[in-house]
């Protein structure tokens, strides 16, 4: 020992800590990923923070998956300038809509930068609200624009998202997410199938109480210890991440305030002196997304058919099953702390809060309520510092990107010519001007944030709703379809969600092409079904 260890520190931690560690102990039980994460852990305190991120990072890199020094590629951002500059020329105003033809161009060199992964996603995202001020596409002066813009990047919004990132931290740090992941894989680890829409139904049940924002954030801690075992390149891994937010999409719909576009709904049609009920809501939303999930999942069957690699195919397959079986989720049981159930009473606290708006708005809202979680949390210890400093920033500032393309699209004029012109096109049939208005509001969200795209359609259907007399339905159905669009990942918080998910060495599980080839085949049977049976239903709830 004393040839392998340089300092009496050294001899000591191995004595003392290495020996005493899950990896070192004679336990009969199998290796698995809980017993080395402790390891990890106790081998981490042997080096400063400093050199341990610089570990990390010359590992990352030597796997060629450093996400944080990815490469920018020159020629998909010259096919994105170009795909602008084509935008712009075709787009035929006569000179009247200079701002708008200019945030065109903006909007399309961001969707093809996203999708062509022609840099980091949150690289583009952060040039959406610099780029947006210099091309002048709103009114007022560049500086006041980029206050606006500056403004929406980091909005209400985030503060919810940052708060999910602490709730899941305590969750964690008691281990909520082993123990949910381990009663699900006893009870469907023989069938993988059902084990995917046993989830995909938990994530609408979550996201009915909790809100489609804090949910998956939640669901994305309990799948990770059973997919972290598999193949990064398993197409089950990408099926049960790809439910995930889709579901979540779907549990959006759930209730009033679900969501955030749902709230939006709601307050056009209130200032037209109408509303709907709790009642008359979930009469439509319980059978709908019911359906819905039922329909994604087959679907998700059919697109990813779990045709595993040869590796991992020999490792799952069982005789006599069509799918191999989960893996067990084998961890250490901690017991619960006074500290760690202090801190499971201020979440459950907190989610009391977001769902009771009285509440709420004592504290001046749930952004309020949920920065003073995390600052009660960050203060008393519930998490530390470290943990802080370690949330997927890079995240926020990806959702921030998408906020500021909206107000951009909205504020230069660009969606209002996008209406008009619709507008014109619209049936006088209930059934028709309802069916155009989800296949225009579903267009719209499938590049555009589902929230900012009711911010800006929903005044418009609504007054378009009253004219035909199906204001109501048309409001329901149309909120909805905010929540349809599936097929980017970056105009909804569920698949950013997904998208960002890492394992172990910071390989994405999932990517742009992974949500386009499911998600346009989702998005596009889901509108059918919110046209056909979510209106049948929609006019039995509301008479």
């Amino acid at each position: 020992m004393d040839k392998t260890c340089g300092t009496t520190y050294q001899k000591s931690f191995v004595e003392h800590s290495l020996k005493q560690s899950p990896l070192a102990t004679k336990s009969s039980e199998p290796f698995n990923g809980e017993r080395a994460r402790a390891c990890r852990r106790a081998l981490e305190q042997l080096v400063s923070p400093e050199r341990l991120q610089e570990l990390r990072s010359q590992a990352m890199e030597s796997g060629g998956v450093g996400l944080s020094k990815k490469p920018w590629c020159m020629k998909r951002t010259m096919l994105s300038i170009c795909a602008a500059l084509l935008a712009v020329l075709l787009f035929n105003d006569h000179g009247h809509f200079m701002k708008a033809r200019k945030c065109l161009g903006l909007m399309i060199f961001t969707v093809v930068m996203w999708v062509s992964e022609a840099a980091p996603f949150e690289a583009t995202a952060m040039l959406v609200a610099p780029l947006a001020a210099a091309l002048d596409v709103m009114e007022g002066s560049r500086e006041e624009q980029a206050t606006k813009l500056l403004a929406s990047v980091f909005n209400e919004s985030l503060y919810l998202v940052l708060s999910g990132f602490a709730m899941s931290s305590i969750f964690s740090k008691c281990q909520l997410d082993c123990r949910a992941a381990s009663i699900l894989q006893r009870a469907f680890g023989h069938r993988p199938s059902l084990f995917m829409l046993a989830i995909m139904f938990l994530g609408v049940g979550l996201s009915a109480l909790l809100s489609n924002v804090t949910a998956p954030l939640l669901l994305i801690e309990v799948l990770k210890p059973l997919i972290r075992d598999m193949p990064t390149d398993s197409r089950y891994s990408r099926a049960l991440l790809l439910g995930l937010a889709f579901s979540c999409n779907v549990g959006g719909m759930m209730t009033p305030i679900s969501s955030p576009q749902n709230v939006a709904s709601l307050q056009a049609l209130r200032q037209h002196h109408k509303d709907i009920s709790w009642d008359e809501w979930l009469c439509l939303s319980i059978p709908f997304c019911t359906l819905s999930v039922i329909l994604v999942w087959l679907l998700l069957l059919l697109i990813q058919r779990f045709d595993l690699s040869s590796n991992e195919a020999q490792q799952l397959q069982t005789p006599g099953a069509s799918f191999g079986k989960i893996p067990p989720v084998m961890f250490e049981k901690e017991d619960l702390s006074l500290g760690k159930i202090c801190g499971l009473m201020g979440a459950v606290a907190t989610l009391v809060a977001f769902a009771y708006a009285p509440v709420a708005a004592y504290f001046g809202g749930t952004s309020s309520v949920a920065l003073l979680f995390v600052a009660l949390s960050l203060g008393s210890g519930g998490i530390s510092r470290q943990t802080f400093n370690s949330y997927s920033w890079h995240l926020l500032f990806l959702i921030g990107g998408g906020s500021a393309l909206g107000l951009a699209v909205r504020e230069s004029g660009l969606l209002g010519l996008v209406t008009d012109s619709v507008r014109r096109q619209l049936s006088s049939s209930p059934w028709l001007l309802v069916a155009q208005l989800i296949l225009v509001i579903v267009g719209a969200t499938t590049f555009v944030s589902h929230t900012v795209a009711a911010l800006v359609l929903m005044p418009l259907v609504v007054q378009l709703g009253e004219e035909a007399g199906v204001e109501r339905l048309a409001v329901l159905l149309g909120a909805f379809a905010c929540s349809t669009a599936c097929a980017l990942p970056m105009t909804s918080f569920p698949n950013v969600n997904s998208l960002m998910a890492l394992d172990d060495i910071g390989k994405p599980w999932l990517s742009v092409k992974n949500f386009l080839v499911a998600g346009i085949p989702t998005t596009t049977a889901l509108a059918v079904l919110l046209a056909t049976a979510g209106y049948s239903i929609g006019r039995f709830a509301l008479h």
